[in-house]
C-alpha cells in the first residue's frame, strides 16, 4: 500500500458511498448507472498500481493507446471524405458554424480534440522511429482539426509549452538523438510536408475549401468573433460561463432537490443530480450538466469528495514530478495529466473513456509500488 494508492481507495469507497445514497433516494437504476459511470475508468488506477511492474508493460499500454487514437482519426478521415458510420455512431451530429463535426471511434468530438494535445506529447517523448514520430503529430493535428474544438485547441498550445517548460528544467534532455537520427528526422519531415502539400494542390477544390472552413472555424470559436450562438463563444467566455454560471445555477437547482442542502454541501446531492448517467435516467432540465469535473465531483459528492479528489490529485503531481526529471516516460505522464486537470475545468475528464484513461494511467503509475520503493520500473 502507498499513500497514493489509498487515496485511490478512498476515493473509489466514497463513490459507493455516493451509490447507495443515490440508491435511497433515486432507486437503484440511478445508483448503478451513476456508480458505473464514475469507477468505470478510475478502476484502471489500482489495476495498474498493483499490476504493473516494469516500464515495457507500460509502454505497451500507451502504444495501445496511441494505436486507437490512430483508428479514432482515420474514422474522423473517413468521414470527411463523405464516408457513412451512422451505424457505429448511432447517427450523431454536430456542427459549429459551417462545419460538422464527426464523432470517431474515440468518441464525441471534443474528446478527440483534447486527445490530440496527449498525441503531440507521446511523439515528442516515447516515439522513437522518424517515421513513426510523423505518423503521431500528424493524427493528433487531423484530431485536432477535426474536432473544432476549443478545449483541443487550447490544450494543444498548453502540451506545447508543457514541452518547452520540461525541456528547461531537465537540462535540455528531453530529446536525446544523434546527429545522424536529427538529420533523417529532418528529412523525413520534409519529405512529409511536401508530399502532403501535394496532395492538397492535386486535391478537388471541394477538399481544400473544407479543411480552409474547419481552420477559420476553429480560430473563430477560441477567439468569439462569431455567432456565439452558432458558432460559440470565446475561450474566456465560455470557460467562464463554466466555471460561475453553470455552477451557480448548478447549485440553485440542487437547493430545490434537497430537503436539508447543509447534508448536500458535505456529502453531495448523489449521482442523481448531475453528470450524463443523470440526465439519461432522469431527463434534462432537472439535473445539473455541470461540464465542470470539479464541480460535477462537488455535487455528486459534496465537499469532502472534492476534497479527497484534488488532495489525491496533489501528490501524484508531487510523485509525477519527481519521476518526470529522469525518464521521458514519466514526462509524458505528467504533462499528460496537467492536460488532463486542466481539461477538468471544462469538461468531466474523470469518466470519459478516452482522455480519461490516460488521466487515470497518470494516477495509477504515481501510486504504484515499485515506483514508491524502487523510485524507477526497470
Amino acid at each position: 500500500m502507498t499513500k497514493i494508492l489509498f487515496l485511490v481507495y478512498l476515493y473509489l469507497g466514497y463513490c459507493l458511498f455516493v451509490g447507495i445514497h443515490t440508491f435511497f433516494i433515486y432507486g437503484f437504476e440511478m445508483a448503478s448507472n451513476g456508480f458505473m459511470r464514475f469507477v468505470n475508468v478510475a478502476l484502471l488506477a489500482p489495476l495498474v498500481a498493483i499490476m504493473i511492474t516494469r516500464k515495457q508493460q507500460l509502454k505497451i499500454f500507451i502504444n495501445i493507446w496511441l494505436t486507437v487514437a490512430c483508428l479514432g482519426a482515420l474514422s474522423g478521415i473517413y468521414q470527411f471524405m463523405g464516408g457513412d458510420l451512422s451505424a457505429l455512431t448511432g447517427g450523431y451530429l454536430a456542427s459549429r458554424g459551417e462545419t460538422m463535426r464527426f464523432m470517431t471511434l474515440l468518441g464525441e468530438p471534443n474528446v478527440g480534440g483534447m486527445a490530440s494535445s496527449i498525441i503531440l506529447l507521446a511523439a515528442v517523448y516515447i516515439v522513437q522511429n522518424p517515421i513513426w514520430k510523423i505518423v503521431t503529430a500528424f493524427v493528433a493535428i487531423v484530431l485536432l482539426v477535426l474536432s473544432v474544438s476549443k478545449a483541443g485547441l487550447a490544450g494543444f498550445a498548453l502540451a506545447l509549452l508543457l514541452i518547452v517548460f520540461l525541456q528547461f528544467i531537465r537540462g535540455n534532455r528531453l530529446i536525446r538523438i544523434k546527429s545522424k537520427r536529427i538529420a533523417i528526422f529532418s528529412v523525413c519531415l520534409c519529405g512529409f510536408v511536401a508530399v502532403f502539400l501535394l496532395v492538397l494542390t492535386f486535391s478537388s477544390s471541394v477538399v481544400m475549401n473544407k479543411v480552409r472552413v474547419y481552420a477559420q472555424t476553429a480560430v473563430t470559436a477560441i477567439l468569439g468573433e462569431g455567432d456565439p450562438i452558432d458558432v460559440s463563444p470565446s475561450l474566456v467566455d465560455d470557460l467562464s460561463n463554466r466555471l460561475f454560471a453553470m455552477t451557480s445555477a448548478g447549485i440553485e437547482l440542487a437547493k430545490r432537490e434537497s430537503s436539508f442542502y447543509l447534508f448536500n454541501v458535505m456529502f453531495g446531492s448523489s449521482f442523481g443530480i448531475a453528470g450524463t448517467a443523470a440526465e439519461e435516467v432522469r431527463g434534462p432540465g432537472i439535473t445539473i450538466t455541470a461540464h465542470n469535473g470539479y464541480s460535477e465531483t462537488y455535487f455528486v459528492g459534496g465537499v469532502l469528495m472534492l476534497l479527497l479528489f484534488l488532495v489525491m490529485l496533489f501528490f501524484v503531481f508531487r510523485r509525477l514530478w519527481w519521476l518526470s526529471k529522469s525518464d521521458d516516460v514519466f514526462a509524458l505522464l505528467l504533462a499528460s495529466f496537467i492536460l488532463c486537470t486542466a481539461f477538468m475545468m471544462g469538461y468531466p475528464i474523470m469518466s470519459t473513456i478516452f482522455v480519461g484513461s490516460m488521466f487515470w494511467l497518470a494516477i495509477g503509475v504515481a501510486a504504484n509500488r515499485s515506483i514508491a520503493h524502487k523510485e524507477s520500473l526497470s
